[in-house]
Order: C-alpha cells, then sequence, then structure tokens
C-alpha cells in the first residue's frame, strides 16, 4: 500500500502520464492527475492528499494562482512547483505565497523524478511532524500527572501552589484540594530555609535551579533527602516556577562509599542514577567539566554533554539499563574527545540501580582521524559538486569519475569505469593527447592546461579545456584531469563575433560619416577604442593612426571650435546628456569641412568616460545655408541700393528678379522646411513643402496669418528651445516634437538662428527643419518586433522543453521495457508523437524567421491580399476584395496576417462556407480592414482566448503571430463576428500608418 497520496497538475498530458509512471514505480506513493487547476481543486474538494504537484505556466490559472487558491479552500497541504520557468522573481513569489519546494523541470528525467520524489517525502513527512507536535502538546497535561518524578507548578511571588502532580500528592498524603491555592508550607510541606533562600536568590537572578539536594519534612513527620530542580517561566503573563524533585535519601546513604571507589582512577569516574543524574563524581571529572565536585552530584549528566551528543548518551544509558551489559560511547566536551564505557551496578534482586561511567581522553587520536576524514571529506563534496567532469586515470583505464563527467557525457558511472578512456577524445585529438600523456609520464614538461574535444554517447561533440596533473591514487602515480565543458561558451563567442563584424561592416560603410568611441580618462587623456573606416574620408588619416594617437584629429579642428566642443563635452558628463555640435575642420590636404558631431557619454566603472558618437559630413548643407544666407544679403542691399539709388532701377530690378528667381527655386524645391518669423513669433515665411507638411495646400494661407507656437505639441518643450536659442544664438539639429493642423505628431530636427535688423535689434526666428517622424516610426517599430521575437523564442522554448523532457522520461521507461514488445511499441508510438510535435513547433517558428529583420515599410493593401491568398486552396470558396487604394505601414511580414486568417477560415469555416469577403472603412483617424466570412464563426467561449499562445489545435500559434506582426507598428486586431453567422475579423489601422498611393 502506497504510502503517500499525490495530485499531479499540469495542462501537459504526455507530462502528466509521465510522471505518474516515474513516481507510482518507486512503489510508495498513489498519483492522481488533472490538466488545470479547476480541475486540480475539484479533485482536492473531492478527497484527501498528503501533496500537491502543479506546473507554473498552465492557461487560465497559473501555478501560483493554483497555489493561492489551495492555500485559501483547502488549508496547509504540501505544494510543489515543478516547472520549466525559472526566473527569480517567480521563486521569490511563490516563497512569498507558501510553496513547501520549487524544483525545475530539466537534465536527467530520472534523476529529475527522483529529486521530485524526494522533495515529496520531505514535504509530507515535515507536514505530519508538524502534526504530532501539536498531538504531543495535548498528552504534555497527561504526562504531567502521570510522572513518577515529583512535580509542582507555583506563583513566584506568592508561593501558592497552581498545579501538583499525582504521584507528588499520594507521597505527600495530600488530596489535590488540601495543596492548591496554599504555600507549600500551609499544605504540610517544610524545606530547610537556608537552603530556600538560596534557591530562591537563584531563581531571582538566574532563572533556574539545577539538581539541588533539599532537605524536606511533611507533615507526618517524614523527613527525606530531595534531589530537586526549579525553573523560572512566564505563562500567560503569570511569573511561575516550575519544580521537579526526585527523593534520593537512599542514593545519599551510599555516596561517600562510591566517592572513595570512583576517585582512585586517574580517568573520569561517575555513577549516574539510572534517570541520568550523577551521583558521585571524581575529582577528575571537576576537572574536566571545570564544575566544584560537589555541585556535580545532582546534576544530570546528559546536559554535561554536546546537545548531538547527549542522545547518544541517553541510548547508551538506556541499553545498559535494559541489556544489563557494558556498552561504549564518544563524545567531546570543550574541544576534546573521550571513550566513554558505561557498566550496570546491579542490585541485590539482579536489577540494574546505576550505571557507572569510566572516560578516557583520546583527543589526539580522534583529531588526528577526524583531520583525515575531513580532507577526504572536502575533496569527495568539492569532486562531486564541481560543475566541470573530474576524473583520474593511468594508462588507459579511468578509476575515478564525478557525476558531472557522467552528465556530461551520457554514460553511466559504471559504463565509463569499464571503457578505455581514449574512445571518449574526438578522433582528431586522440593521437595528440594521447602522446601528451605520455610524454606527461616520461618526466617532459607538458603544459597542464589544453582544449580538446570529447565525444559524447549520443555522438555529440562538446569543446572543452583540460586541466590534467599527477596525483598519487590508491599508492601508485595517476593522472587526475578535469574537463569544462566550454561548448555554449564558444558558441556564444562566435555569435558575439558576428554580431561585432556587423556592426562594424555598418559603421565602416556608413556614407558621409564616421562612428567612434573616445575614453577620457581621469586625468583628461584621450584615447579612441573604436574609429571606423569612414575617417580616411573626412579627416583624410586611417583609423590605426588615430587609435595610436588621438590628437591627430583633435589637431584639426579650429582653436576656437575646440574650447567650445570641450566645454559641451563637459556639460554632458556632469548632466548625463548627449552633445550635438558643428564645428569646423581643415583636413591635411588643405580641404575645409563642416562637421556635425554627435555624442552620449557614459561612466565606467573606472572612473574614465566613454563617448559612444558619430561625426557626419554637413559641408554640403553648411554651403547651401550660407548661400541662402548670402542671397538673403544681396537681396537686403538691393533693396537698400534702390531706395538711395533709384536712377539704378531697372538695371537692378533685372538683377533683384534673377536673385529672387534663384532664391524661390531654392526654397521651392528643398524637402525640408524653410520658415522665418517676426519678434512676435508671426510666420513671414515657409517653404512650400513646410505648408504642405502641416496641412496646408499653399505657404499663402499661413504667412502672416498663423504663429509658429500654433505648430508645436509641447508648450514646455518650445519654451526649453527658445531659451536654447536665446542664449546660443544658433541651434543645431535640435529634436522637436510638432504638430499638423489635425494635431497629428511630427517628430522633427531644428537647425535654426535669430536675426536682426540693420540696427543690430531682434527681428525674429529663420531655420530649417528636418521631419524624422519616418525614422523614429521605423526605429519604434523595429524595437516592438525585437520585444516580439523574443517573446516567440520564450514560448517556443517553454513548449520544445515540455516535449523534450515527456520525450526524454518516454526513453527512459523504453530502457526499462526491453523485455516487453508490447510495451516496447506503445512506448515508441508515443515518442513518434512527441517527436512530430516537435518538429511542428519548429517548422512553424521558420514562417517567421525574417520576423522584425526588416524595418517597417509602406505596403499596396490590394496587391498584397491577392499575393498572400495565392498559395491557399480555396476550391469552391469565393474571394472577394473590394478595398479603395491604399498602403499600410506595416513589418514586411504583413502578408503572413492574411494568409494566416485565410487559412484558418478555410480549416475551421465548416463545408457550407462559400465566401470570403475583405473590405475597409475610413472613420476619422482610424482605417478598419474587414475580413469576414459565411462559415460556423468562432464559439463564444473560444473569442476571450482566440489570440492567445497555445489556443487552437495545431501549433497555437498562428492567431497569436498574427496579433504580434501587427502590434509592430501599433496596427490591432480582433473577432466581431456572430457564432453560427460566420467570422469578422477588424485590423485597426491608426492615423499615420495608412495612406493613399503618392501620398
Amino acid at each position: 500500500m502506497a504510502s503517500y497520496t499525490v495530485l499531479y497538475v499540469d495542462d501537459e498530458p504526455d507530462l502528466l502520464l509521465l510522471g505518474k509512471t516515474f513516481l507510482e514505480m518507486m512503489g510508495d506513493f498513489t498519483v492522481d492527475t488533472a490538466e488545470s487547476a479547476s480541475k486540480g481543486l475539484v479533485a482536492l474538494r473531492a478527497r484527501s492528499y498528503d501533496a500537491v504537484i502543479s506546473d507554473f505556466q498552465m492557461p487560465e490559472t497559473n501555478g501560483l494562482g493554483f497555489l493561492m487558491a489551495v492555500r485559501t479552500d483547502i488549508g496547509d497541504i504540501p505544494f510543489i512547483l515543478f516547472t520549466g520557468r525559472g526566473r527569480e522573481e517567480v521563486v521569490i513569489e511563490a516563497i512569498n505565497h507558501g510553496v513547501d519546494f520549487y524544483l525545475q523541470k530539466g537534465g536527467d528525467v530520472k534523476a529529475q523524478f527522483a529529486e521530485l520524489a524526494h522533495k515529496i517525502r520531505m514535504a509530507v513527512e515535515r507536514k505530519r511532524a508538524q502534526d504530532e507536535h501539536i498531538k504531543s502538546d495535548k498528552l504534555l497535561s497527561t504526562i504531567f500527572h502521570a510522572s513518577p518524578i515529583h512535580q509542582m507548578i507555583t506563583e513566584h511571588d506568592t508561593g501558592r501552589i497552581i498545579d501538583i502532580n499525582d504521584r507528588f500528592l499520594k507521597d505527600l498524603k495530600l488530596s489535590r484540594g488540601d495543596a492548591l491555592n496554599r504555600t507549600p508550607e500551609e499544605a504540610g510541606l517544610v524545606f530547610d530555609p537556608h537552603q530556600m533562600s538560596d534557591l530562591n536568590e537563584q531563581l531571582r537572578t538566574s532563572g533556574i535551579v539545577r539538581n539541588v539536594p533539599v532537605m524536606v519534612r511533611t507533615s507526618s513527620g517524614r523527613v527525606f533527602t530531595s534531589l530537586t530542580s526549579m525553573t523560572r517561566v512566564q505563562v500567560h503573563g503569570k511569573d511561575l516556577v516550575y519544580t521537579q524533585s526526585v527523593d534520593i535519601s537512599a542514593q545519599k546513604k551510599a555516596q561517600y562509599t562510591i566517592d572513595a571507589l570512583i576517585n582512585a582512577p586517574t580517568d573520569v569516574s561517575m555513577l549516574l542514577a539510572t534517570d541520568g543524574t550523577i551521583l558521585a563524581a571524581n575529582h577528575a571529572a571537576s576537572v574536566r567539566y571545570d564544575i566544584p565536585k560537589n555541585d556535580l552530584i545532582g546534576m544530570n549528566a546528559f546536559t554535561l554533554t554536546s546537545p548531538c551528543d547527549s542522545p547518544q548518551w541517553r541510548e547508551c544509558v538506556a541499553q545498559v539499563l535494559i541489556s544489563k551489559t557494558p556498552c561504549s560511547a564518544v563524545d567531546d566536551h570543550g574541544g576534546r574527545f573521550y571513550e566513554n564505557r558505561l557498566y550496570p551496578v546491579l542490585d541485590t534482586s539482579g536489577e540494574v540501580s546505576a550505571v557507572a561511567i569510566y572516560s578516557h581522553d583520546t583527543t589526539e587520536e580522534v583529531r588526528a582521524r577526524q583531520a583525515l576524514k575531513e580532507s577526504e571529506e572536502k575533496y569527495r563534496l568539492l569532486a562531486e559538486h564541481s560543475h566541470d567532469a573530474v576524473y583520474i586515470y593511468r594508462g588507459n583505464d579511468l578509476l575515478f569519475i564525478n557525476r558531472q563527467a557522467e552528465l556530461i557525457t551520457g554514460f553511466s558511472h559504471d559504463e565509463l569505469l569499464a571503457m578505455n578512456i581514449w574512445d571518449l577524445v574526438h578522433p582528431d585529438d586522440r593521437k595528440r593527447l594521447q602522446e601528451s600523456a605520455a610524454r606527461r609520464l616520461s618526466g617532459d614538461e607538458i603544459p597542464s592546461a589544453f582544449y580538446a574535444r570529447l565525444i559524447t554517447k549520443d555522438g555529440i561533440v562538446r569543446d572543452g579545456e583540460f586541466y590534467v596533473d599527477f596525483v598519487e591514487f590508491s599508492g601508485k602515480h595517476s593522472l587526475l584531469g578535469i574537463f569544462r565543458d566550454i561548448t555554449t561558451k564558444k558558441r556564444d563567442e562566435e555569435a558575439i563575433r558576428e554580431r561585432e563584424r556587423q556592426l562594424r561592416s555598418l559603421s565602416d560603410n556608413l556614407p558621409n560619416g564616421m562612428v567612434y568611441q573616445l575614453i577620457i580618462e581621469p586625468g583628461g587623456k584621450r584615447r579612441f577604442a573604436h574609429v571606423s573606416a569612414g575617417v580616411t574620408t573626412l579627416h583624410e588619416v586611417t583609423a590605426e593612426e588615430v587609435m595610436r594617437d588621438a590628437s591627430i584629429l583633435y589637431a584639426q579642428i579650429e582653436e576656437k571650435d575646440q574650447l567650445h566642443l570641450a566645454a559641451k563635452g563637459k556639460q554632458a558628463v556632469e548632466s548625463q546628456t548627449s552633445i550635438s555640435h558643428e564645428l569646423k575642420i581643415h583636413t591635411p590636404s588643405g580641404m575645409e569641412r563642416w562637421i556635425l558631431v554627435r555624442s552620449a557619454p557614459r561612466v565606467l566603472p573606472d572612473g574614465s568616460v566613454l563617448l559612444d558618437g558619430i561625426e557626419l559630413d554637413i559641408t554640403a548643407t553648411k554651403r547651401a545655408q550660407d548661400d541662402l544666407k548670402g542671397a538673403y544679403e544681396q537681396l537686403s542691399a538691393s533693396q537698400a541700393e534702390l531706395q538711395g539709388q533709384f536712377r539704378l532701377l531697372k538695371e537692378g530690378q533685372e538683377q533683384l528678379a534673377e536673385s529672387e528667381d534663384n532664391y524661390r527655386r531654392i526654397i521651392e524645391n528643398m524637402q525640408d522646411v524653410f520658415y522665418r518669423t517676426d519678434l512676435d513669433g508671426v510666420l513671414t515665411m515657409i517653404s512650400t513643402y513646410g505648408a504642405r507638411l502641416v496641412g496646408f495646400n499653399s505657404a499663402e494661407e499661413m504667412i502672416g496669418k498663423l504663429r509658429a507656437s500654433d505648430f508645436y505639441s509641447d508648450p514646455k518643450e518650445r519654451s526649453a528651445f527658445l531659451d536654447c536659442l536665446k542664449r546660443e544664438h544658433v541651434v543645431s539639429g535640435y529634436p522637436l516634437t510638432l504638430q499638423d493642423r489635425y494635431g497629428n505628431p511630427h517628430a522633427a530636427t531644428a537647425s535654426s538662428r535669430q536675426i536682426y535688423d540693420k540696427n543690430g535689434k531682434f527681428a525674429g526666428i529663420e531655420g530649417i527643419l528636418h521631419d524624422v517622424s519616418q525614422i523614429r516610426n521605423v526605429e519604434k517599430a523595429l524595437r516592438q518586433a525585437n520585444r516580439q521575437i523574443t517573446l516567440m523564442t520564450s514560448i517556443t522554448r517553454h513548449d520544445i522543453r515540455n516535449q523534450l523532457m515527456a520525450l526524454n522520461g518516454w526513453l527512459e521507461l523504453s530502457r526499462a521495457s526491453i523485455d516487453d514488445p508490447d510495451r516496447m511499441l506503445d512506448l515508441i508510438n508515443r515518442e513518434q508523437n512527441i517527436a512530430a510535435i516537435i518538429g511542428r513547433q519548429i517548422e512553424f517558428t521558420t514562417i517567421f524567421d525574417d520576423m522584425g529583420l526588416m524595418p517597417p515599410v509602406w505596403q499596396d493593401l490590394d496587391e498584397l491580399i491577392r499575393k498572400s491568398g495565392e498559395s491557399l486552396p480555396f476550391m469552391a470558396v469565393q474571394l472577394d476584395i473590394n478595398l479603395p487604394k491604399t498602403e499600410i505601414f506595416a513589418d514586411p511580414l504583413l502578408e503572413k496576417v492574411f494568409y494566416n486568417l485565410f487559412d484558418n477560415a478555410l480549416r475551421y469555416g465548416g463545408a457550407a462556407m462559400t465566401r470570403i469577403s475583405i473590405s475597409a472603412r475610413e472613420d476619422g483617424d482610424l482605417l478598419t480592414i474587414l475580413v469576414e466570412d459565411n462559415g460556423v464563426g468562432v464559439p463564444a467561449r473560444n473569442k476571450k482566448r482566440l489570440f492567445e499562445q497555445g489556443h487552437g489545435n495545431n501549433t497555437g500559434l498562428g492567431l497569436f503571430l498574427v496579433r504580434e506582426i501587427l502590434a509592430i507598428t501599433g496596427l490591432t486586431i480582433c473577432e466581431a463576428g456572430i457564432p453560427g453567422k460566420g467570422a469578422r475579423f477588424e485590423i485597426r489601422v491608426p492615423m499615420g500608418k495608412f495612406r493613399s498611393p503618392g501620398a
């Protein structure tokens, strides 16, 4: 009959069956299973269990929710979380809600379930022990009154008797009524007053009296010696004294004789009563325990030993009392060790009346043995708990291997000890390692650390670092080896190197610019940690030259810009803000260039400051700005000349017309916004592109009528911009968030300056705005895509890990069923089914390999939908597409969204479905795309979880990933169909994410 009944809850049926099979094979478990938390609660209410096992990641209610429900409804039944999820915050929350154990899935299945069984037994036995403790408390009162020792409880201040046990009343020949609520003297129990005064003083100062012989006289005139112990305790706010006493009159009579005998030996000698009370002790005992001999007498011998040795002493004394034969015991006191022999002292009737103890100091021998044992134990623990494989070999044979060696190679302990060690080494490395081993044994100086590869039992090649040295094992020279598995480390390092190569390629191919990392040490020294290849184009020097000497670049900067750049850099470091600065350089060939420098500081652990930065060649832009400024100044001069020299009007008109025509063409053809305001902020000039960008048909609709302040999204941001412009007079690349006439936001960078009239008075602001909204949208979408890919990877890893655990479990059972063909066939079928599931899960994820790797783009909706349906078997189902000419800004995998929606309709729409239609409607700032069919529709019970991961009949990821692809650029989807009348999926596209072609 099983000792433990267990309820196992998991949403994976294969894992439930596997766990039930493994646990019940151990012989002391009966396991019931449930596939959800709600079913688990039903089972717990129907019958009682010793323990509950639960997965964490389950639909509807996860493992933590199930734990809280169990604690609320069922109580403190042992609860174990058995899950593949191992995040620290989950463990902490589980512990806070009263979980007994937390065990993570993975690794060797047989060992995993053995560990699970161990945790169950521990939790159940601990619960049973707690229950037993409660029962034992109820027995204390019974034990108190049934005790053969005199026991009494009194009030400390008044001395009134609160309780007294039956044995004490019987010996005093008193009734309970005669004793309770009276002092001992009033009840006829008189103690030696001098002794009681000493005892009360000891109680007052230390709260305890141990084994003190006290002279007692009863009301009948009887006088006896009582070995008395007293303890002062606080119970429910009352100050009480608990007294235990034993009549030792007979023992006192023989005390002197015993003292003479036990003082003769040089080793410790003591005589104990059958309850452990010291009746006699020699001088050696007083020295050993540093207690006066008279104080030792009456003490309990078990209190003189260490807490861990006391049970052994009690057991040994009990053995002597029962067997009436000598017994040996070993204990320690004050850091010394003693061998003790216990001999029974028989009375005339042949019963044991006392126990004689003879103790010999064996400290030095014990310490020597213990030092050897501790040394061996340390090395054993070190080897067994090492994360590396530890082994000892001689010739071709393994002599010792630790547990990690078994886990790494896949071979069992016995298999490893029976095989040739060189069979584990990769064939390409085998000869090299054998030659090194031979040279090492012959005395050559061979490095103890080297790299080589192992082949596991499954044929997997593992990269490793080896450390080998000589040891003495079983009296012979042997080789001790340590193998560290660096397979994952090498793979990760290669991935990092590949990522670095990609980033370096991107930075080296940056057009008209360069990427750099500059380190400023605490002493002020500058050095470049990285410089991309673009430095050659910009500065006419190589990256290697700059890495050797940072001053090469600084020497090209004009002196005034050097000072300005240094001041901005210091301010950026102090405020932890980015730097954006335009400066002029002179290259070695004498060329003059304008450079835009942008960088962001971060402080390194050693106190250095690292600047991640980029330089862009803005010479062409600056020249265009200078040309524009020159044209404006030329126009102003022409106007002044016109006023002063009217007679030259015709000649000036022709020149002015030509200048204005050039100026107008520059403004009209700019793909950035050029603007100018007067001193009140009213627009006096704006480019045609700028007017269209904010929602007007022409610049004339804005000039003289609107203020620049009308187009700022955030007044605080505008104030900060104007403050900066007022302080610096000129700003370049200043980030702003503007809005058009409809309130739609536009991210932009501003390069502006203050303008002044001929008298030097402030006359307004002019500048160029560059719209970076699309860049921001792409960056935001890429970040969202990265989050989606991470989520999909986590989901796939979780699902495959569960299937692999189940597969390993059935393989382990297959190993044990070789002699049972029918059982073996059933297990193989299960294993093939699990392998097929893993294959489908892996194959499905390849559909989304490119998810988020490419930036979102504008896509023709009609063309995309038609293409997505080309590879699907519509058969008799008609596909109606009725869409306006529209483009959607979304991830390039948008086609997969409609493919999955069509595939979902064809799979589950039913035989009566004849039509799938796609249409769209625009409601103000929102475009809604409708995908409808006339099939059976979605059952109401499934709507809530339709887009959740794991919901569905195949991988459970189709509609889930539809939602995630759309979310990359802020699109959403819901199902609004009527069950029985067809499905209706609504995709909502927000303003800014749809447009007419060519817009």
